[in-house]
């Protein structure tokens, strides 16, 4: 492979966003009713009544916090409270 590793910071997050939804998403796909973005995709079991809905973030140090005005305890929380 001759893919090149580029940085998220030059990216940026939805840059990162667009990069996985060409990887990801199947836009065709019944069971998608809302495909990935900012915050979250929400896609349909197969039992066809019961939903998911599939999120994740990152907190990056210099950007959402910094290391040395935070406490590692408040940081350790940080993710579950930033929703």
């Amino acid at each position: 492979m001759s893919e090149t590793f580029t940085p998220i910071n030059e990216v940026g997050e939805f840059g990162l966003i667009d990069r996985l939804q060409t990887i990801v998403a199947d836009l065709s796909d019944p069971d998608l009713i809302v495909g990935i973005g900012d915050d979250a995709a929400v896609y349909r079991l197969p039992d066809e009544e019961t939903v998911h809905v599939i999120t994740t973030d990152a907190l990056l140090e210099g950007v959402h916090f910094d290391r040395l005005m935070t406490p590692m305890e408040h940081l350790a929380t940080r993710p579950s409270r930033s929703t």
